[in-house]
């Protein structure tokens, strides 16, 4: 089976029909815990009754697929470490997400607030990317006055590689820290980051909390994998890194 790592809004709009058409022709669907929380945690589910409803439909397109559907309980850092622990242990668990999901579609509008939501703040690293951005745009102008040329990726496999081990120091493994990354497990991560913070740079917008998620989730794409989102700036994303091939959609056309 060939894995089609699955971004938030896939499961919106996405049929019972075509998740077992895929599967007959090989795919496996995969969904992410840090999906699955995206999921949970959205606000639309106190936002009003239409958007309370789209929610539902796609929790309910989970549930009833699941036969059909990988799902990883590493979060994306604790994923990139099992490249030196196969062994570690999740943070969290589908299970738990399931569970709430089976709650929420028995739950009526109106009858969930912002309090029943269990959000993690992650405002702390979005920060730190945006912060990041900035010193690439200065790494760039000193290095190069042609955007292009300018070489970011050494710098962004090292930031990765601090992230990593950082959450390494908080599950206290005793584990060496992570050296190098393994671009067959996660290359298409590792060149899209580079490009997305390139982009920062370059543009001086800023990150918000989703595009973190958005971003990390391809953490989980090998080499043979696909990555299918709807999402038009991540697939330019994609191919302004000429990562495209792993987009599900050009698997295709």
């Amino acid at each position: 089976m060939r894995n089609i790592i699955t971004d938030t809004n896939i499961w919106y709009s996405i049929t019972n029909e075509e998740i077992a058409d895929l599967f007959e022709k090989g795919y496996r669907l995969v969904i992410s815990s840090i999906i699955l929380n995206e999921i949970y945690t959205s606000r639309n589910l106190y936002l009003n009754l239409k958007s309370f409803e789209a929610v539902k439909v796609a929790m309910s397109n989970i549930l009833k697929n699941q036969n059909y559907i990988k799902f990883i309980d590493l979060n994306p850092l604790e994923f990139i470490l099992s490249n030196i622990d196969p062994q570690i242990e999740p943070s969290t668990n589908s299970k738990f997400f399931l569970d709430r999901f089976k709650e929420i579609l028995n739950a009526n509008f109106g009858t969930l607030t912002d309090k029943d939501i269990h959000r993690g703040d992650i405002s702390g690293l979005t920060t730190f990317i945006n912060e990041t951005s900035v010193k690439y745009k200065e790494e760039i102008k000193t290095n190069s006055i042609n955007f292009k040329s300018c070489e970011t990726i050494k710098s962004t496999e090292s930031l990765i590689k601090i992230y990593v081990n950082d959450n390494l120091q908080q599950l206290n493994k005793g584990l060496p820290i992570l050296v190098d990354l393994d671009y067959d497990k996660n290359g298409f991560f590792i060149i899209a980051f580079d490009e997305l913070l390139r982009e920062l740079s370059r543009s001086e917008q800023k990150l918000v909390d989703n595009d973190w998620v958005d971003i990390f989730n391809m953490a989980y794409v090998g080499k043979n994998d696909l990555y299918w989102t709807k999402e038009k700036s991540k697939q330019r994303l994609a191919n302004n890194s000429k990562t495209e091939h792993f987009l599900y959609e050009n698997s295709y056309s």
